[in-house]
């Protein structure tokens, strides 16, 4: 990700933390959010087939989630229509900030509020901010 001016600080977890990543972004219901970002990017990201995933802090605090390497994924959203190419980041915003959402739903709490609130307030600095805001449209 490219940083426009004043943007947050976007940081890959390192190997010695990635344990606890998944806990602090989900708290509460990481097995439900893991598992939500995984079935949302398979189902919206046909050519998706598993593998490693990278995890990102934003300002030192849990951020998202992507799919590993580089390149990107096309992806077929039905619910908006929605089409087009999103580098392996820009696919992270959007599933994890859908699973959020999604867990929002089932267990209110501050803290998920503030990721997904933090999550959201990345997008307008992001290259593929257009695209992404179509995805999640």
């Amino acid at each position: 990700m490219v940083p426009t001016p004043n943007s947050p600080t976007v940081t890959l977890v390192p190997d010695d933390e990635r344990m606890d990543f998944l806990p602090r972004l989900f708290p509460g219901c990481f097995s439900r959010g893991e598992a939500l970002v995984y079935g949302v990017t398979r189902k919206w990201f046909p050519a998706y087939n598993g593998g490693q995933w990278d995890f990102f802090l934003i300002d030192g605090r849990p951020g998202f989630m992507a799919p590993a390497g580089e390149g990107g994924l096309d992806a077929m959203i039905p619910g908006n229509q929605f089409e087009g190419h999103l580098s392996h980041q820009a696919v992270g915003v959007v599933v994890t900030l859908v699973a959020l959402a999604a867990s929002l739903e089932q267990v209110p709490s501050e803290t998920l509020l503030g990721h997904y609130e933090r999550l959201r307030a990345l997008i307008p600095h992001l290259p593929e901010r257009d695209l992404i805001y179509r995805a999640i449209d």
